[in-house]
């Protein structure tokens, strides 16, 4: 079997440069279908870059990007979003003035046929927990909820790779759970998987397959939760300072 069969995603030397600063260099990693794989750092270690080039948002200065064995035209977000990689942002993405409803929709628009779409939302709705809320606007929810309302809203494209970017900042310990069972069910089903940042350690900890670990824009450490929590280079580089924090 080839690689890119073995691997839902593929990163392939990657390296990013703003001017004369390198933000990511030389990157490589891969997420195989039906796993949560983790990607964390410090602040300043890349995360961010490394997303934005994953998801078609910019595009690799070198190196490139593989996805379900098609490489994706750096700098195109519609492309990637199309093939089926799916991201959400850091500080929430959704419309404020429009309903819960009308935003999950949004994320049925690129991907899902007309006839399925009511259905896929009410699906994503459900899952997250916010069926009750459908017809309120997303604008006036409690900030836990607007996040609930982005994750939806990538949900119902029905992703092959869901990208979530910090999803857990804000949430309270029960939409928490919510969030990680939510993940959980989502790549056991017809070989998903989820790439995930988030600086929640005991989360990441606790549903993540694979962990890679940036510093400084270059790789770090990979490997399972536990490899990963008794690795001496990152509890220096990272680890240390998450836990006290």
């Amino acid at each position: 079997m080839s690689i890119e069969m073995q691997s839902l995603l593929q990163v392939e030397a990657v390296s990013r440069r703003f001017g004369g600063l390198v933000a990511v260099k030389d990157l490589d990693l891969e997420v195989r279908p039906g796993e949560i794989f983790g990607l964390i750092g410090p602040n300043g270690a890349g995360k961010s870059t490394t997303f934005n080039v994953i998801s078609g948002f910019l595009a690799p200065t070198s190196g490139k990007v593989t996805f379900a064995g098609k490489a994706l035209p750096g700098g195109k977000a519609g492309a990637a979003s199309q093939a089926g990689l799916v991201r959400t942002f850091q500080h929430g993405s959704y419309v404020r003035n429009m309903s819960v409803r009308d935003n999950i929709r949004l994320g049925t628009l690129a991907r899902i046929a007309p006839g399925n779409r009511i259905a896929k939302v009410r699906e994503a709705a459900d899952l997250l927990g916010l069926t009750e809320m459908l017809d309120e606007i997303a604008g006036n929810l409690p900030h836990g909820l607007q996040r609930l309302v982005s994750i939806a809203i990538s949900i119902a494209a029905a992703p092959k790779l869901l990208c979530l970017d910090e999803p857990l900042t804000g949430l309270n310990e029960t939409e928490v759970t919510t969030v990680l069972r939510v993940l959980n069910g989502y790549r056991e089903s017809d070989g998903r998987a989820i790439l995930l940042v988030e600086h929640n350690m005991k989360a990441v900890m606790k549903i993540c397959d694979r962990i890679h670990v940036l510093h400084h824009g270059e790789f770090l450490a990979s490997g399972n939760p536990a490899e990963i929590q008794n690795n001496p280079k990152v509890i220096e580089a990272y680890l240390g300072q998450a836990n006290a924090s």
